[in-house]
């Protein structure tokens, strides 16, 4: 490491996608206190990295090392914690048994919730939800178009129109569009997509812009300058897609995803809902003496504070 703890660091073969591989528990870093091992590394990296997120974080240089010496830091405070003659170590081990309870219930009902979901037939569930609920799959009209942006922040509106008025010229002599939006477009996404905006539909775009790309009928057809808030514009019009109902296939896969989070939510409620009725039972015993004076004195100390 580039820091001081870099003499400790005693095996450096570690892999920024090991933690996927296996879980071993080899010896990365030692002192004579504590040792930080592959298997520390692992299980930290998996409570404190959103899968989704772990191969891009720990791709990026000295991003594993920063990982180690996390663990070393919190090892090292976390020691001298424990040795603070002023800390409330019945505090902590309850807060350490209150966590791991949590940790465990959360994965527990997971384990459960995901059982549950495998006995799912998802192709019929997700076409009973398309077919009851068609309207919420019908896609309003769309054009494809792209355009050439001459904005205004370095130039006055005469100036821009002009040079749009130019650019319309020499696509209407049969220069390539997208090399001349490379050349002349404002818009900060030319130089990726050469122009290209793919499909919009209503409300998607400035009012302007859309009244002229939905006034637009022919292939390749060009408009003259549209002024917005942004400069002028130079329209090139490249498809149509009439408004309709989205074919099954094509939404099946954002349907199943929908169902799964809904239905996994509502297992969860209903687990615990069980719990808390008493439909499953745990032997549960209430001293509701106590449990009536200790609502009675909160209530009591609300109401004082709100009357002070």
């Amino acid at each position: 490491m580039k820091r001081r703890i870099l003499h400790l660091l005693l095996i450096t073969s570690v892999a920024s996608t090991a933690y996927a591989d296996q879980i071993d528990n080899q010896i990365v870093l030692a002192t004579p206190e504590f040792n930080i091992t592959t298997r520390d590394f692992h299980y930290y990296v998996q409570s404190s990295i959103p899968e989704d997120r772990r191969e891009m974080t720990l791709g990026r240089e000295g991003a594993v090392r920063d990982v180690y010496e996390n663990l070393y830091v919190i090892k090292v405070l976390g020691n001298l914690g424990a040795d603070n003659k002023a800390m409330d170590m019945d505090e902590v081990e309850w807060m350490t048994k209150h966590y791991r309870d949590r940790l465990l219930m959360n994965r527990h009902l997971a384990m459960e919730v995901e059982a549950e979901l495998e006995k799912v037939d998802w192709d019929a569930a997700a076409s009973e939800e398309y077919q009851a609920n068609k309207e919420q799959y019908r896609m309003p009209e769309r054009v494809s178009a792209a355009h050439i942006l001459v904005g205004l922040d370095s130039r006055s509106e005469e100036e821009a129109l002009a040079r749009a008025e130019e650019v319309l010229v020499k696509l209407k002599g049969g220069e390539d569009f997208a090399t001349l939006a490379a050349e002349y477009s404002d818009d900060p996404s030319v130089g990726v997509n050469k122009g290209e905006l793919g499909f919009f539909g209503p409300q998607q775009m400035v009012k302007p812009f859309e009244d002229a790309a939905f006034s637009m009928t022919e292939k390749d057809q060009l408009s003259e300058p549209v002024q917005t808030q942004f400069g002028y514009h130079i329209i090139r019009f490249n498809e149509r897609k009439e408004a309709g109902l989205q074919p099954f296939e094509q939404v099946k896969g954002r349907i199943i995803d929908g169902l799964k989070r809904s239905m996994a939510q509502q297992l969860r409620s209903e687990k615990i809902n069980a719990i808390k009725s008493g439909a499953v039972e745990f032997g549960l015993q209430v001293n509701s003496p106590l449990l009536e004076q200790l609502e009675q004195k909160y209530r009591l100390e609300e109401t004082s504070v709100i009357e002070r």
